[in-house]
């Protein structure tokens, strides 16, 4: 396992002492690993909304690559009524993993996460992102997130 952490505006990876840099991770950069080449991908956005009394809802739905995982690099969460939100991940019929959350927001109110380089949290290999929504609003959303293989570690 490769664990990356910032330094400055460089990203540094060790493993077995060796330093790796990644010198944006918003950007086409590549980075090697004992030799092999792994392209992290731009970062994607999703958004729109889900209504209230929601359980599970996928919001990025899960990779195609079970060995890749989501890393969410920002949160932009708004309701049009008092409700509560939490965000899991969670693999097909598999019991979701709570994330976040919950989160109360307030009628025509909300909050905003701006971008964290090494992200808020990360879903599991494979896993969707879900959000499960209260009774009484409908929420609007929006993540920033790459993908990332599973030999890289981001810590939470």
């Amino acid at each position: 396992m490769i664990t990356v952490t910032a330094k400055g505006k460089t990203y540094v990876a060790n493993e077995a002492g060796e330093p790796l840099d990644v010198r944006n991770i918003i950007s086409d950069d590549f980075f090697s690993e004992n030799g092999e080449r792994f392209q992290i991908k731009h970062a994607r956005s999703a958004g729109t909304a889900i209504a209230q009394s929601q359980t599970d809802a996928a919001i990025i739905a899960a990779p195609t690559d079970s060995s890749t995982y989501y890393l969410i690099l920002s949160m932009f969460l708004m309701a049009d009524a008092a409700t509560a939100v939490s965000l899991g991940s969670k693999i097909a019929a598999e019991a979701t993993v709570v994330k976040g959350g919950p989160y109360p927001l307030t009628a025509n109110g909300g909050f905003e996460r701006g971008f964290k380089p090494h992200g808020y949290f990360r879903c599991a290999a494979g896993a969707a992102l879900v959000m499960t929504t209260g009774a009484g609003g409908n929420t609007t959303y929006e993540f920033d997130y790459v993908e990332l293989p599973i030999n890289i570690d981001f810590p939470e």
